[in-house]
């Protein structure tokens, strides 16, 4: 392990080291799922279609027909 490294670094090193290799497969699958993600949220603007503001509930169509809800019957 190089010298020029933090202690702390070391540290985290040394544990990760010891872990059994079915775990250390897991976390660096999880760090690699999360660097995916961070690069997708950095680029998301270049690669995504155009998002939209979403209605507000006031103005979603009503689902009744416009009878309902004044007093009249159907």
């Amino acid at each position: 392990m190089p010298s020029d490294l933090p202690e702390d670094v070391r540290e985290l090193i040394s544990h990760f080291a010891e872990l059994p290799e079915e775990d250390r497969a897991r976390i660096l699958a999880l760090v690699r799922g999360l660097s995916l993600c961070r690069t997708v949220e950095l680029y998301r603007g270049r690669w995504a279609a155009p998002r939209f503001a979403r209605a507000s509930p006031s103005r979603w169509p009503s689902q009744y027909p416009a009878s309902r809800g004044n007093g009249t019957t159907d």
